[in-house]
């Protein structure tokens, strides 16, 4: 039974990040600053752990953010799309369920990913809320706001990974503290 219910929530997790990703991939260089943050963080808790998927899977996705960079950010001359989102965001959902599986502390995996889980689960229990159809198109997420309040993409998206970087760096430091 409890096979099938870690199954059962690795795959829930998997559909739901995936799928958050593209909700979120919204705005010049946001997943971008996603992917390199987890895969910088997830690097050094693999290290201080010692789980070796979490470093080479770190500094894989990492690497691809950074090579991906130079066209999407500050200006997009390509874009993720859905296909790149969903990729991005399976790898990301992937390493994070490695990570805890491996024995990472939770609250270490889960802390670059918070912004996005955060910003997703927040707008489309809003929306449930106020019986607007959850899985319609819409721009009611957080980094939409801010883009539609004056900000441009790049002030969007270097808000985004304040706030990502600030949530790693406290899940870094739990690690610490454990």
């Amino acid at each position: 039974f409890l096979v099938l219910f870690v199954c059962a929530a690795l795959l829930l997790w998997q559909v739901g990040f995936v799928n958050a990703f593209n909700f979120m991939d919204g705005v010049n260089g946001i997943s971008v600053a996603q992917t390199l943050v987890a895969g910088l963080s997830w690097m050094i808790v693999g290290h201080v752990e010692g789980i070796p998927i979490l470093v080479t899977g770190g500094a894989v996705i990492a690497a691809a953010a950074l090579g991906f960079a130079p066209f999407n950010f500050p200006r997009a001359s390509v874009f993720l799309g859905d296909v790149g989102s969903y990729f991005l965001g399976a790898w990301l959902a992937t390493l994070f369920a490695l990570g805890v599986l491996e024995g990472a502390p939770f609250m270490a995996m889960m802390a670059p990913l918070l912004v996005y889980v955060a910003d997703t689960s927040v707008t489309l229990l809003k929306r449930i809320h106020a019986g607007k159809t959850w899985y319609a198109a819409h721009k009611e997420h957080v980094y939409q706001r801010l883009n539609q309040s004056g900000l441009s993409h790049s002030q969007t998206t270097l808000i985004a990974a304040f706030f990502m970087t600030l949530c790693s760096t406290l899940g870094l430091l739990a690690l610490v503290a454990a």
